[in-house]
């Protein structure tokens, strides 16, 4: 991402950028975008931010984003869109389709189960502490199914 960023050439006040991709509404509204998220521009120029169009030496699959998918590691997944066929440069946060209200957004401050919180008090979910552990069973056993 960063090199396609750089060759097209980003403007001091660039903050985000904000993806779009070919996926049709659920409503099959051409005119209506079923999601259009983005990245702050320090993200988008970070190593782990990928334009990925090849997956194990072949075109990426479409269930993986054919013909280009954006891939942002320790993000959550709705920001690595899949058919992009857009990408925008802004100078303020993406306002896109799914950027708003309650879309892949939580309070800033803890509140309390409920309990309702005002949109500006809203913050876009970005980096997300790793939640997972992989183990093996103490027994160092499996299964074979069959």
């Amino acid at each position: 991402m960063r090199d396609v960023l750089q060759d097209v050439g980003i403007k001091n006040d660039a903050v985000y950028i904000g993806y779009h991709g070919a996926d049709l509404h659920l409503s099959r509204n051409p005119n209506l975008e079923s999601i259009s998220r983005g990245a702050p521009m320090t993200k988008a120029l970070q190593n782990e931010t990928l334009l990925a169009f090849k997956m194990n030496g072949e075109d990426i699959p479409l269930a993986h984003g054919y013909p280009l998918r954006l891939v942002a590691g320790g993000w959550p997944a709705s920001v690595s869109g899949k058919w992009i066929n857009r990408i925008s440069v802004r100078n303020k946060i993406h306002d896109g389709e799914k950027m708003g209200g309650s879309s892949y957004r939580v309070p800033c401050e803890t509140v309390a189960p409920g309990e309702e919180v005002p949109d500006e008090n809203m913050c876009i979910i970005e980096s997300m502490p790793v939640k997972s552990l992989i183990t093996f069973p103490k027994s160092r056993s499996h299964y074979i199914y069959g």
